[in-house]
C-alpha cells in the first residue's frame, strides 16, 4: 500500500503477458514500441493492444481488440462564423486505408464529409492487429487521406461500381498522399535519384536523416483541386464557378486515432526573367567570352488586395492598395535573411536610388537622412521575411528567360481572408521601388514618377512582371531586363545652368538658394521636373557664378520634353532683383535689403510699371529659443489676373525675424499661404489676406517650433 504519491513513483504497475512477463510500455526502459498481449479466447488466439493510464496511485490498463478513426476537415478560407459559403466544394470524400504491404494501401470504407455533417465524421470500428504463425502480435496499420473528386463522364455523371469493393479499389488510385508517406511514389523516386539501390547501404546508420531529406527534396507538397460552384462570399462579392487548389496538411493523434485535415487555397506563380539586349564581350585580360548577362539574380514576390474588396474593408482599404511583399510562401523560394551578402544589397539599393533619382531628389532629403532611412527598412525587411527566389541560367530555354515557381496564399491581410493580386520584381529594384515609395511619404516629397527601376549592381533596366491569370489556379509573371548601350546607356537627361550674382559682395550672399526646375509636357502644359525644386550651394571656391544642375530619371515624363521647353524660376532671395535667361538667373544687389524684387521672375521687360502696381511685403517671426538653426519659411501667393508667386524667406542662425517685399504687383486682393512642406516642426502659418493698391500690403506670420512631425503628418522627428 503507497503511503504518498511520492512513493507510488517508486512502482509501475503492468499487465503480464501469457508467459507472465511484463508488458512494458512506450516510454519504459527497454519498452515495447506496440505494448500488446496475447490471449486465447473460445479456442483462438487473440490479440490485445495495451494502454496504460496513470492518474496519481491508480494506474487504468485498457486492452482494445480494435480501432475506431475519427476525421475532422478544416478550411484556411473557412470564415463558417461570418459567411455561409466561402472558396470550397459542396462535399468531399476521405478514405481509410490499411496497409497491405511495405508498398501498398488498400481502402477499407469511405466518408462523405460536407457541411451538413460538420465537415467530420467517424469510421467503423477496425481489427487492431493480429497474432502471426510464431504466436507475436502484429498490429495493423491505418491512415486516412483525402480523395481527389471523382471524374465524371461526358454527361456529367459520376463513376458506377457493381460492388463496394470496386469502388474501394477505385479510391486507392484517388489518395491525396501526405508528404511522409512511405509509399511507391516515395520510393521511385529515391531510386530515380541515387539508381543504384545499392548506395542506401553507406547510409544505414543515418537512414531517417536520409530518407527525411529525400522527402523534402523529391515530394511535393500534397495538393488537391476541386470544383466550386458560383456563390457570394463574406463581402457580397459574386464569385463565379471556378477551380480551386488546395495544399493539404495532415495531423494525426495516434491516442485518440483522430485525423485533422487543412486545406490551403493556394496558387501557382510562375516568374519569367526575360532578358532583352545583353550581348556577348571578350574580356580584355583573360581574353574570354563572356555575356553582359548576370550569372544569376534573385527574384521577389509581391501582393495586395484584389480591387474588387478594396472598399469593403475600410480604411484599411487604403493601405491594402499598394503592392507589398510577400513575407512567406507556401512553397518554393526562401526568406530575405538567409541571403548572402546583405551587405552588398544594402550599398545597391542605396546606390541605385541615388543614380535613379538623382542630386535635386537626394538635396531634398540629405545623402545621410536617405543612407540611414535604407538601412532601416532593409533592417525590418531581415526581420519579417520576404519571399524570394535564385534564378540563374541551369533552367534557360531558347526564348531567353529564367524561371522560377512559387506557391502562394490565395487569401490575405490576415483575418480579413481576402483575394490576393502578386507581382514579380528583380530583388534589387523591387527593394529600390518599395523603400523609395516609403521614403516619399515619410520625408514629403513631391512630384515624383518613376516607372522603371535600374538595377545598379549589374547595371541593367528592370520592369515589374504583373500576374497574369492563366487559369482558376496560375499565374504568370513575366520581368521584362533590358540593358542599353551606347548613347542609350545613360540614368536619364541633365538639365543644367548658371546662377550669377551681380553689385555685391560673397558675405552678402546666402550659403544656399533654391530653384524650381519647369517642363512643358506634349499638351503643352507646364510641368515641375522631379526632384525640383533643387538646392543650389556656395561653391567650395567662392565666386559670383554658381552652376547647378538636376539629372531627370529616365522614365519620368520630363526625360522626353523638348530640351527648348525648360523653365527655371528662382525662390527670391532677399536684398536682391531677380532676372531669368534661358536656364540662367542673375541676382543683382538691390538698395533695399528688405524689398527685393518679386520671386520667381521672368525675364525683365522693357514696358514700365502700371500705374496701380502696388508691393506687398511678407515677414516671418519666431522666439529666440526656437533660432538656433537655419530655417526657410516657403509662401505662395495668389491674386488678380492669374498672379502666381513663390516668395522665401531664409532666417540664419540666431535670427528671429526676416521679410521680403514682392514689387510691381497689380492693384487687388491677395492670398498669402504658407507651403506646409517647408516648415519643419514649426506651427503651421496657415493663410493671411491683403489688399494691394496706393499703400503698401504686409502680412505676418508667427512661428512657434512646438511640432515632432512635417506639417504634411507624413514625417516624424527622428533627430535633430
Amino acid at each position: 500500500q503507497y503511503q504518498s504519491a511520492e512513493d507510488a513513483d517508486k512502482y509501475r504497475i503492468r499487465e503480464l503477458n501469457k508467459d507472465d512477463v511484463p508488458i512494458l510500455d512506450k516510454d519504459d526502459d527497454y519498452g515495447s514500441d506496440v505494448p500488446s498481449s496475447i490471449f486465447n479466447v473460445d479456442g483462438n488466439e487473440t490479440g490485445y493492444l495495451v494502454n496504460y493510464v496513470r492518474s496519481g496511485m491508480t494506474t487504468t490498463i485498457t486492452n482494445s481488440s480494435c480501432k475506431q478513426y475519427s476525421v475532422e476537415k478544416k478550411w484556411d478560407a473557412d470564415i463558417e462564423t461570418l459567411a455561409g459559403k466561402q472558396d470550397r466544394p459542396d462535399e468531399l470524400q476521405v478514405v481509410l486505408q490499411k496497409r497491405d504491404n511495405w508498398f501498398s494501401w488498400k481502402a477499407v470504407e469511405i466518408l462523405t464529409l460536407n457541411r451538413d455533417n460538420n465537415w467530420s465524421g467517424e469510421f467503423q470500428p477496425v481489427a487492431a492487429g493480429y497474432v502471426n504463425a510464431v504466436g507475436t502480435f502484429v498490429e495493423y496499420k491505418y491512415r486516412v487521406r483525402e480523395l481527389e473528386a471523382e471524374e465524371e463522364d461526358e454527361n456529367g455523371q459520376p463513376p458506377q461500381y457493381n460492388t463496394d469493393e470496386e469502388r474501394l479499389n477505385a479510391a486507392d488510385d484517388r489518395v491525396v498522399y501526405d508528404k511522409y508517406d512511405l509509399d511507391k511514389p516515395f520510393w521511385k523516386n529515391v531510386i530515380e535519384k541515387f539508381k543504384d539501390p545499392d548506395t542506401w547501404i553507406h547510409f544505414e546508420p543515418e537512414m531517417d536523416q536520409v530518407k527525411d531529406w529525400a522527402k523534402d527534396i523529391l515530394i511535393p507538397a500534397p495538393t488537391v483541386e476541386f470544383e466550386v460552384k458560383e456563390y457570394t462570399d463574406f463581402y457580397g462579392v459574386d464569385v463565379e464557378e471556378h477551380t480551386t487548389k488546395y495544399n493539404v496538411k495532415y495531423e494525426h493523434d495516434s491516442t485518440t486515432h483522430k485525423m485533422k485535415i487543412t486545406n490551403l487555397a493556394v496558387l501557382n506563380a510562375k516568374v519569367h526573367s526575360w532578358w532583352i539586349n545583353f550581348e556577348e564581350y571578350t574580356d580584355e585580360e583573360t581574353g574570354e567570352t563572356k555575356s553582359e548577362k548576370p550569372e544569376s539574380c534573385y527574384v521577389m514576390l509581391e501582393s495586395k488586395v484584389k480591387k474588387d474588396y478594396l472598399e469593403k474593408i475600410g480604411e484599411a482599404g487604403e493601405y491594402a492598395d499598394i503592392y507589398t511583399p510577400c513575407f512567406s510562401t507556401v512553397a518554393g523560394g526562401y526568406s530575405l535573411d538567409k541571403l548572402p551578402g546583405v551587405s552588398d544589397l544594402k550599398d545597391g539599393v542605396k546606390t541605385g536610388i541615388k543614380k535613379l533619382m538623382g542630386d535635386g531628389f537626394i538635396g531634398q532629403i540629405g545623402s545621410a537622412a536617405l543612407d540611414e532611412f535604407v538601412m532601416k527598412k532593409i533592417s525590418g525587411y531581415l526581420q519579417t521575411g520576404v519571399a524570394i527566389a535564385k534564378q540563374d541560367g541551369e533552367a534557360e530555354n531558347p526564348l531567353n528567360r529564367w524561371y522560377t515557381e512559387f506557391t502562394v496564399k490565395k487569401y490575405g491581410m490576415g483575418e480579413f481572408k481576402l483575394p490576393m493580386d502578386y507581382a514579380a520584381t528583380e530583388l534589387v529594384t523591387g527593394l529600390i521601388e518599395m523603400i523609395l515609395d516609403a521614403a516619399i511619404k515619410y520625408f514629403g516629397i513631391q512630384n515624383v514618377h518613376v516607372p522603371v527601376m535600374y538595377q545598379p549592381i549589374d547595371q541593367y533596366w528592370s520592369v515589374k512582371g504583373y500576374g497574369i491569370d492563366l487559369g482558376d489556379t496560375l499565374f504568370l509573371c513575366n520581368i521584362i531586363n533590358t540593358k542599353f548601350h551606347g548613347d542609350d546607356d545613360n540614368l536619364g537627361t541633365v538639365v543644367s545652368g548658371m546662377k550669377y550674382w551681380k553689385g555685391d559682395k560673397e558675405e552678402d550672399r546666402p550659403d544656399s538658394i533654391q530653384i524650381h526646375v519647369y517642363y512643358k509636357n506634349e499638351d503643352g502644359e507646364k510641368k515641375e521636373v522631379t526632384g525640383s525644386p533643387i538646392t543650389v550651394n556656395k561653391p567650395e571656391g567662392g565666386g559670383d557664378s554658381w552652376p547647378w544642375s538636376i539629372e531627370i530619371p529616365l522614365g519620368d515624363d520630363a526625360s522626353q520634353a523638348d530640351k527648348d521647353s525648360f523653365s527655371v524660376e528662382e525662390v527670391s532671395v532677399s536684398g536682391y532683383d531677380s532676372s531669368v535667361s534661358g536656364l540662367d538667373i542673375t541676382n543683382t544687389k538691390n538698395n533695399d535689403p528688405t524689398e527685393p524684387t518679386q520671386a520667381p521672375t521672368q525675364a525683365p521687360t522693357e514696358s514700365p510699371p502700371e500705374p496701380d502696381a502696388g508691393k506687398l511685403k511678407i515677414t516671418a517671426t519666431r522666439s529666440s529659443s526656437d533660432a538656433s538653426k537655419e530655417q526657410s519659411f516657403v509662401y505662395s501667393v495668389r491674386g488678380p489676373n492669374d498672379t502666381s508667386l513663390t516668395a522665401a524667406i531664409v532666417l540664419q542662425a540666431g535670427e528671429t525675424s526676416g521679410s521680403v517685399t514682392i514689387a510691381q504687383l497689380p492693384a487687388g486682393d491677395y492670398t498669402v499661404t504658407e507651403e506646409r512642406a517647408w516648415s519643419w516642426r514649426y506651427s503651421d502659418g496657415g493663410s493671411e489676406s491683403a489688399t494691394v493698391g496706393s499703400a503698401d500690403a504686409e502680412v505676418t506670420f508667427d512661428h512657434t517650433l512646438d511640432k515632432t512631425e512635417w506639417l504634411n503628418g507624413y514625417s516624424h522627428r527622428i533627430f535633430d
